[in-house]
């Protein structure tokens, strides 16, 4: 079976994501917890990028960015 994600898609949303979690603050522990995890899902989005499994570095990649926006609603993150 082949991705049906097209490489220059996980690395184009990798990119927004990196710039994105360069640009938040976490506003308490919450926010510091969130950050993290965060931040490894985007690892592990990126390692699973290195291997050329597209569909479980865009999986990871998503998974993050739900991480960021959530935590920003609630305003763990600004």
């Amino acid at each position: 079976m082949t991705d049906r994600i097209p490489r220059e898609e996980v690395v184009k949303w990798l990119d927004r994501l990196d710039k994105k979690l360069s640009s938040v603050e976490p506003t308490g522990v919450a926010g510091e917890k969130a950050l993290r995890n965060a931040e490894a899902y985007r690892d592990d989005s990126k390692h699973w990028l290195k291997q050329e499994n597209l569909f479980l570095a865009f999986e990871a990649c998503v998974y993050s960015w739900a991480i960021v926006e959530t935590a920003e609603n609630l305003g763990a993150l600004v």
